[in-house]
């Protein structure tokens, strides 16, 4: 039963969330928003959503409309927060989900594929090797030994 006079606190996944972003951004790890950007709950509340629905489609619309800001501030203010535009930063992590899941299973590339947002091989090929430097089956079995 909860009491209902103690405070509810979820600072501990968001703590999860803003540490996961900031490894991959570390020039932002501050406490303010950035002049013309998001604001921090801003950027921990895109980031989780983002995550949370990297196997599906990801507009630039939806992602604005989550915020409640207009998709031409949305985009600017993202990025000037984080440095890339909202369909580099998917990209990014897609592929950077593709990667774990490539270390944690065997899964043919075609299913990480698709799990992770990307309409087919082909597509997550480009996309992994334009990031990555190289194909992601030879990235698989250099990093598996």
């Amino acid at each position: 039963m909860f009491d209902l006079l103690t405070p509810v606190s979820d600072e501990a996944p968001m703590r999860q969330i803003d540490s996961d972003f900031y490894d991959d951004y570390p020039e932002l790890r501050h406490e303010g928003a950035v002049k013309g950007g998001l604001a921090p709950w801003q950027v921990r509340r895109l980031t989780a959503w983002i995550d949370d629905n990297l196997s599906s489609t990801l507009r630039t619309t939806s992602l604005a409309a989550l915020l409640g800001l207009s998709v031409s501030h949305f985009t600017r203010a993202f990025k000037c927060t984080v440095g890339v535009p909202p369909r580099v930063y998917v990209l990014q992590r897609r592929v950077k989900a593709a990667c774990a899941a490539m270390l944690e299973s065997d899964e043919a590339l075609t299913r990480i594929a698709h799990a992770h947002g990307f309409c087919d091989q082909s597509h997550f090929t480009r996309a992994f090797q334009a990031q990555m430097g190289t194909g992601p089956q030879v990235w698989r079995r250099a990093a598996s030994r």
